[in-house]
């Protein structure tokens, strides 16, 4: 289970239809104000990826990218071109994808 009485990190605990429970650590995340007004605001360097969470680990994203995936520790787990990362081999976990100039956590249940 997460932090002991009297620690200072903060969690969010999910629990879905299932019954499978999700924690988050808040003090990962940051919260702030969300500036833009409308979706055609994006930055010329933003991407989609989805879904994220991905319930069979396949990934889409809006275009074609030359890519790689990384696990936590830091290992390329996988690399590749296209507009379909399918992570369906890999274990459950976080994994890190990275592209040109974007990067973003991908998690597979």
């Amino acid at each position: 289970m997460p932090s002991k009485r009297g620690s200072r990190e903060r969690y969010l605990y999910l629990r879905f239809t299932g019954g499978q429970q999700t924690i988050f650590n808040l003090d990962y995340f940051s919260f702030g104000k969300d500036e833009s007004t409308a979706i055609g605001e994006l930055t010329k360097n933003s991407f989609l990826i989805f879904p994220n969470p991905s319930p069979d680990g396949i990934f889409y994203l809006d275009k074609t990218y030359k890519w790689d995936v990384f696990d936590m520790s830091g290992k390329c787990a996988a690399h590749g071109m296209g507009k379909v990362l399918n992570l369906s081999d890999f274990g459950t976990g976080v994994y890190l994808f990275r592209s040109d100039a974007n990067r973003q956590k991908l998690i597979v249940p």
